[in-house]
């Protein structure tokens, strides 16, 4: 990830969708992914193996958390 600087906390994030689903015995699976296209292609892919999705989102901005 690219370094941050004080003025722009807030960074677009590599791979800013998310996909969230589930497959026949209710394992929680997650793909990032780089376009809105790559997103609904795996969800094709996903629903056609039986697989059930929970959430498809787009993360809009992304900063550094220090712990």
């Amino acid at each position: 990830m690219e370094e941050y600087n004080k003025y722009n906390m807030f960074l677009q994030p590599e791979k800013p969708f998310l996909l969230i689903y589930t497959d026949t015995d209710d394992s929680v699976s997650y793909a990032w992914l780089e376009s809105e296209e790559d997103l609904q292609e795996v969800i094709k892919e996903v629903t056609s193996y039986g697989c059930k999705i929970q959430d498809a989102i787009e993360i809009g901005s992304v900063r550094e958390i220090k712990y």
